[in-house]
């Protein structure tokens, strides 16, 4: 899958630019910014985590076996339909 880009060039040349300060960091700085960085990518984690459970519960909707009627038909249709946008918004593609 590719992943869409999440920040701008410049932004990011901002961001090496300041890594390249953390050289000049105390201990003490680094330890500090080591945490960051590391609360940041747990953070992360858990919502991907959040939206790949997100995802398997619209699934299990969409696929519901319900009474066949009209008014069911068109709920699986709209948890498909919302299911997909998601996907879409979080770039995920297929499975």
């Amino acid at each position: 899958m590719v992943e869409k880009e999440v920040i701008s060039e410049e932004a990011f040349n901002e961001i090496v630019e300041s890594f390249e300060l953390v050289e000049k960091l105390t201990p003490y700085g680094r330890k500090n910014l080591k945490y960051h960085i590391k609360r940041l990518q747990q953070e992360n984690q858990e919502l991907k985590n959040q939206q790949k459970e997100f995802i398997k519960q619209l699934e299990k909707l969409a696929r519901r076996d319900m009474v066949c009627s009209d008014f069911a038909n068109g709920c699986k249709a709209a948890y498909g339909i919302v299911l997909n946008k998601y996907k879409e918004i979080i770039g995920v593609n297929g499975d």
